[in-house]
Order: C-alpha cells, then sequence, then structure tokens
C-alpha cells in the first residue's frame, strides 16, 4: 500500500532511468560474479537489487515512467551498499563513495552541441568522462577577461568572473598521465622538474556528472572560484591593469573542414585549469550551465607556477568534508537544493509546485524529528541524535536516518502528502508523537512478570527497536498503522488511544529477549526489513496473542506469532492448464509468499539429469504476495522427463520456508 501511495521523481523521464538502472545492473551482476557463492548481507542485497531493477525496468515498460517510492528512496543507498559493502550513512566524514548519482551518463561517448562562440559545431566527451575536444568551423575572437588586480607579499594576481563557456575553451588540466609505473612516480618525486606539467589528479567522471546533475536542478549555484594559471605562451597576452587576452588562432589545429583544441591526444589550450577542473566540466556539459559566469583567479606568467601549485595542494589537502549530520543541518539551515530528493532542501517550498515536492517532505520530516527531540514532555526527547556532539547515550535514530524512513509520509499520495493532508505541520508533529507514546504505553504495560520496562525510559538497558537499526521499522511501520487507524474511523490527529489499540498485536513481544537481538540487529538491512515485515503483519491480522505464541521459535508464517520462528512452507502453482513449456507455449509458475518472510524469493530448477537449471538471476520479487516466474522452452528440455522447482522465502532465521513444484512431461 505503501509504495502505491508515494511518488518521487529521481530521473528526467523513463530513458534516463532505463539507462541508469542497466548501468546499475551491470555494474550489480559484475559484482555478483567477484562475491561468488558465499552468503552475506551484501551478496543478498545484490541479489535483491538486481530482482527489483529488473522489475522495475519491465513496470516502465509497461507504464512509462510510473513511479515507485519504495524503490527509488531506498535505490541508491542500496545500490551503494551491494557495490561496497558499506552503508553511506554509517562512514566517517573522509569516505569516498565510490559512484555518484548521474555517473550513467559516462559510460558512453558524448557527442554534445554546446560550446564557447558561434564557430562551435560540437564537442566530443569520450567514455568515461575524460579530455573533452572541441570542434571549430572557424577560429572564434580572442577571449578577453576584465579582471582586478589584487597584490600579496609583492605577488600580482587577478579576480574576477568569466563566462563557463569561455574557460572551458580555453584551460588546458597539467593531469597525471592515465597510467604510470612505481619507478617513474619515484623518479618524479626525485626529480621535481620532471613532468611538472603534469601533477594535477585526473578528471573524475562521477564528479563531473553530480556537478552536471546539480546545476541543472532548480536554483542551485556554483559560487567557489576556479584557479588559473598561464606559463609564457604566444596566445595569452596579459596587462599590468588586469586585461587578459587568449586568442585561438595560436592553439587551434586544423583538422579537416574543422579547427580542433587537441593534437592527437595533446591538449593544446593555453592556460591551466589547476583548481575547479570539475566544476568547470561538469558545468560546460550542462545547457544551463555553460553560459554561467562564475568567479575566477587567475595568476599571470609572472605568477611562479609552484606559488600556484603550493595554493592548489592546500586547498585540497587541507580541507575536511561535514559529517553526514552537519551536513544535513547546514542544507536544512539554508534551504540548499541538492541533485538527490532525499537531501533536496530548495526554499521556499511551495505545496502546489512540483519541484517542491522532494524538499517539502524533507523539511517537514526534519522538522518533526526536532520536535519530537525538544519536546521534554514527549517520548523521543533527547532520543534523535541531531548533531554529532549530541549524547549517543539516550538516542535511538540519527536524524539522517528519520528523514531518509520517514519523507516518504509526506509524498503525493502519501498520509501527509500535499494533495491529500489537511493538517497543519503543528498537528501531523501531534500526530506521529501520539503514536510513539502509544508505542511505548504498549511495550510498558506493567504486566511483565518482572515489572521490568520494554521501552526503557532511561539510557539502559535499551531494548531491540531503541537501537539504532532497529528502530528503522518502527518508522517504515508508520504509515501502516496510521491507515488501519483510520480505517478504525479516528479522529485527526489520531488519538493515543487509538493508535494503542492498533499497536495491540506487539504487546507482548519481549524486546529486552536476548534472542530477539541475535534474530534481527546482525542481519543488517535484512534483520532490519525482517523485524519491519513481522510488525506488519502483526497488526494487520489485528489479534494479541499472549507471550508464549509471540515469543514461540516454533510457530511458522502466523501473522502475529512465531518473531523467533523461520519461515514455514510456501504454495506453488502453474497458471492454466499447460502442463510442460513448448516452443511459443511458456508455463506461468506462481509462488504464494508465506507470511512473516521478505519479499525476494530465489527460485532453482533441477533437471532429472540432476542438472542446475536456475536462471540466472534467481531472485524474484513478489508483489501483491506472490512471486511469478515464466519458464520458457529451452532445448535441454527435450532430453529430460521431468524437473522439480523450487522456491525459498526467507526472514533472518534458518532454515527458509520453501515450495516444491515436480513438473512431468506429458
Amino acid at each position: 500500500m505503501q509504495g502505491d501511495l508515494c511518488k518521487f521523481v529521481l530521473f528526467e523521464g523513463p530513458e534516463e532511468e532505463s539507462k541508469a538502472l542497466t548501468w546499475m545492473r551491470n555494474h550489480l551482476f559484475d559484482k555478483k560474479m567477484e562475491l561468488g557463492r558465499k552468503k552475506s548481507e551484501q551478496l543478498n542485497l545484490v541479489f535483491d537489487l538486481l530482482s527489483e531493477i529488473d522489475g522495475r525496468q519491465n513496470q516502465i515498460k509497461a507504464e512509462g515512467s510510473g513511479e515507485d517510492s519504495d524503490f527509488h528512496d531506498h535505490l541508491w543507498d542500496h545500490f551503494i551498499f551491494a557495490m561496497s559493502g558499506k552503508w553511506i550513512d554509517d562512514q566517517d566524514t573522509n569516505w569516498d563513495c565510490p559512484y555518484v548519482w548521474g555517473e550513467w551518463v559516462h559510460s558512453a561517448a558524448q557527442e554534445l552541441t554546446i560550446g564557447h562562440s558561434d564557430c562551435h559545431t560540437r564537442t566530443h566527451v569520450p567514455k568515461g568522462g575524460g579530455s573533452a575536444q572541441h570542434y571549430y568551423s572557424c577560429i572564434p575572437d580572442d577571449v578577453v577577461w576584465n579582471l582586478t588586480p589584487l597584490t600579496q607579499k609583492g605577488m600580482t594576481f587577478f579576480i574576477g568572473a568569466a563566462r563557463v563557456s569561455e574557460i572551458d575553451a580555453v584551460c588546458s588540466v597539467p593531469q597525471l598521465p592515465a597510467e604510470m609505473n612505481s619507478s617513474e612516480a619515484a623518479q618524479r618525486v626525485l626529480d621535481k622538474e620532471r613532468g611538472d606539467d603534469q601533477w594535477q589528479r585526473r578528471v573524475e567522471a562521477k564528479r563531473i556528472a553530480s556537478i552536471r546533475h546539480f546545476i541543472d536542478k532548480g536554483d542551485n549555484l556554483i559560487a567557489n572560484p576556479a584557479m588559473l594559471f598561464s606559463a609564457p605562451n604566444d596566445s595569452v597576452s596579459v596587462s599590468d591593469d588586469g586585461t587578459v587576452k587568449v586568442s585561438f588562432e595560436g592553439f587551434l589545429e586544423k583538422t579537416d573542414s574543422e579547427w580542433c583544441d587537441h593534437r592527437g591526444k595533446t591538449d593544446k589550450r593555453p592556460v591551466w585549469l589547476i583548481d575547479g577542473q570539475h566544476r568547470t566540466r561538469g558545468l560546460a556539459q550542462s545547457s544551463t550551465g555553460i553560459d554561467l559566469e562564475i568567479p575566477i583567479i587567475y595568476f599571470p606568467p609572472s605568477f611562479d607556477l609552484s606559488q600556484s601549485a603550493k595554493i592548489f595542494a592546500e586547498i585540497n589537502t587541507l580541507q575536511k568534508k561535514l559529517s553526514p549530520l552537519h551536513t544535513l543541518f547546514m542544507q536544512h539551515r539554508f534551504g540548499i537544493p541538492s541533485p538527490t530528493g532525499k537531501r533536496d532542501f530548495r526554499t521556499p517550498w511551495d505545496d502546489g509546485k512540483k519541484e517542491s515536492r522532494n524538499s517539502r517532505a524533507n523539511h517537514l520530516s526534519y522538522e518533526c524529528a526536532a520536535y519530537l527531540a525538544s519536546n521534554e514532555e514527549g517520548p523521543l526527547y533527547d532520543r534523535i541524535k541531531v548533531l554529532d556532539s549530541n549524547s549517543s547515550q539516550f538516542a535511538i535514530i540519527k536524524a539522517t536516518q528519520w528523514v531518509d524512513f520517514s519523507r516518504s509520509w509526506f509524498g503525493e499520495g502519501m498520509i501527509y502528502g500535499p494533495d491529500t493532508c489537511t493538517l497543519n505541520q503543528e498537528e501531523i508533529n501531534i500526530e506521529v508523537e501520539n503514536y510513539f507514546r502509544a508505542l511505548v504505553e504498549t511495550c510498558n504495560h506493567g504486566d511483565w512478570e518482572d515489572g521490568r520496562h520494554r521501552w526503557c525510559l532511561k539510557a539502559n538497558p535499551k531494548g531491540l527497536i531503541q537501537r539504532h537499526g532497529p528502530s528503522q521499522a518502527i518508522l517504515k511501520l508508520y504509515p501502516h498503522a496510521w491507515m488501519k487507524a483510520k480505517g478504525l474511523g479516528a479522529d485527526s490527529p489520531i488519538p493515543v488511544g487509538v493508535f494503542k489499540e492498533v499497536l495491540a498485536p506487539l504487546t507482548w513481544v519481549d524486546w529486552l529477549d536476548i534472542r530477539l537481538k541475535g534474530t534481527f540487529l546482525t542481519g543488517g538491512e535484512r534483520g532490519r526489513n525482517a523485524l519491519r515485515v513481522w510488525m506488519k503483519n502483526a497488526i494487520e491480522h489485528g489479534e494479541m496473542y499472549g507471550q508464549d505464541e509471540v515469543m514461540s521459535a516454533k510457530i511458522h508464517s502466523q501473522p502475529g506469532r512465531g518473531i523467533l520462528s523461520s519461515p514455514g512452507d510456501g504454495e506453488i502453482t502453474v497458471l492454466g492448464n499447460k502442463k510442460w513449456p513448448y516452443g511459443g507455449k511458456p508455463l506461468m509458475i506462481r509462488a504464494k509468499r508465506p507470511a512473516n518472510t521478505l519479499a525476494t524469493s530465489a527460485w532453482s530448477i533441477i533437471d532429472s539429469k540432476k542438472v542446475n537449471r536456475s536462471p540466472d538471476n534467481p531472485s524474484i520479487q513478489s508483489s501483491r504476495g506472490v512471486a511469478e516466474y515464466i519458464l520458457r522452452y529451452s532445448k535441454w528440455m527435450d532430453d529430460v522427463d521431468h524437473m522439480e522447482i523450487r522456491v525459498d522465502w526467507y526472514n533472518t532465521v534458518t532454515p527458509p520456508g520453501k515450495a516444491l513444484l515436480n513438473l512431468t512431461k506429458p
């Protein structure tokens, strides 16, 4: 239900999304081969995401854009974990994420028509986003910059502004070679004049893609200056008053009927871009960014090159990234836009504007967390970690996680969407707080034999759902609890009493039981999802069972019972009257998902000769409680008389639940 209610836009349209998903799928397939068959949380997520991407691509083919928030909201975080084994929000401030959003644009060479002057005909960007080559039908007029001189310690340089198209047209980068052996690098350490025009880091396609995507979105701006330097060159002249003139005639090379700024692989542009190459190249590959003016700092030939390089080195080695919590705080405080929807805080946002919906969701979600964490009379007072300096002793969740897992509540069609919600922000905050009040009262009902609270009101001992990972399940459960409460005819804001009625099936979950931690706390994303699934099934079923049944490890796949149990067996059937696949007549096989299991099923096929005929991607995502597989005819079927199809269903307890189907050739 939740996936049907919430919609967010991450892509420009189905064409870009399809290209991005294909790029992700290719990387995931390679990662699957690399990881082998040894089971791990990372490999499990690789399989899960491959299955989800296949399903999403089929949905795009059938329905066009057909946005799906459940898929989109976790897509990037899940992709990064599947590829790296690391969750983005759990890394320290210096961690370098291996991929950036939009990187797929450089998966093939590009031909751009945007560029500098009317003489420009095309720009060739090689695969991987390396140094672009610009082609012209004629020689452009000189580039002239009127800059302001600035003298420090007897050295004069210039500051001002220049159009991105101009900077991109006349600037090369003194970058290191793509490949260099250790001995050559060592010689350059010993001889500082060796490779003195090759010391800058090479262009990174992912950073260019990120900046290109960033500038194309809304009101985003680039204010950081680019740093330029030119050694003595006949194509560049500089006057004392700050007039810099660059002539194309001195460096363009004639190629057939065109002029080009490269001779083979050698970049002939005379000005060095010593800092800001990713900003400049990213902007230059955007129809929005190429015409922008950005600040520049220009070091003339009289300025010592070593000084220019030193400034570059200091800028890039002394800076330190902000932590995720501090970044989120700054994004909200200053209304900073972002190309990634879940961190877009552009202001002002307007309920009626399409481009505002991500910002609205993020603002309301973050401010809801702030209200709950600051209300001294509330159940979450001081329990949401907003900044790194906040104590972790009481906190049950980080603000970054809160936004990630609650922002979907505020999407279009969702419970607090701009098109459906009649409550104001204060009323929304009160309603969410009522849910947590009800949860605490449900946990601490007073009938526990040992008299202990299952939701600790102090720092320790924390129950399972008061820990950073599992607490996410409470947020994901909220829309289901809200819908159930509304189905009971609840007023708005929904009172604590109604939420308690909805949450009653959780009454006898012993959150302090050490077995729960071993079952759900060590499973990472899979553990958190399994916990959410069990809780969702329990409240939707609506029955309250006793402690022995709820905490049982022997009651399999029964809603509201057996929280410590492995999955029960499922059902599998062939739709229609066909008994065996033939050419042009495949079988549609349907497996019913047992209760308290994850959405992804694993399919295997063993033929009568004991040969494994399982699909390349054995993971199939269930939808509306069933997973379906189309078994098509293949030549190997001519040589066997039967096959066994097995579907496994998982939670975090072994063994998996299974369903078996034997097909016999007529």
